[in-house]
């Protein structure tokens, strides 16, 4: 399997929040590629930028729908979104001050998002939406 491609076990089964996901993926596949043909610094810019935006909406609609399941565990998953969109904004910074290691850090951290956020963390509202029959 290709790096960063999108597979059924990413999926929440909501479909607005399955394209935003996938989005996201195709995002990163495009500055992995990048970072394969050598211009990987010059995509970061455009990949924080889309993050930023990204980050605000996609949140809001999954916060958003976490709280009409009634998820118990809302606010410390609204805590991980406020910590994750912090971390986009450093990574911001990072790049703004021609850091080079922005470029990697930025791919690392997708990475765990990509694999650990939305397998583990989104998944649990997933889980008790389908307990209690709302999904």
């Amino acid at each position: 399997m290709a790096v960063f491609e999108w597979d059924e076990r990413y999926s929440t089964g909501i479909p607005a929040i399955d394209r935003q996901h996938q989005e996201l993926f195709k995002a990163v596949r495009r500055l992995h590629e990048a970072f394969k043909r050598g211009r990987g610094h010059r995509e970061v810019g455009a990949l924080l930028a889309f993050l930023t935006n990204y980050a605000l909406e996609h949140f809001e609609m999954e916060e958003a729908y976490m709280s009409q399941i009634g998820f118990p565990d809302l606010r410390a998953h609204r805590l991980e979104h406020r910590v994750m969109t912090q971390k986009v904004l450093e990574l911001q910074g990072r790049y703004d001050f021609d850091d080079p290691t922005a470029g990697m850090a930025a791919s690392q951290f997708l990475y765990e998002w990509l694999r650990e956020h939305i397998l583990q963390k989104d998944f649990a509202y997933i889980s008790h939406a389908r307990e209690t029959r709302q999904l």
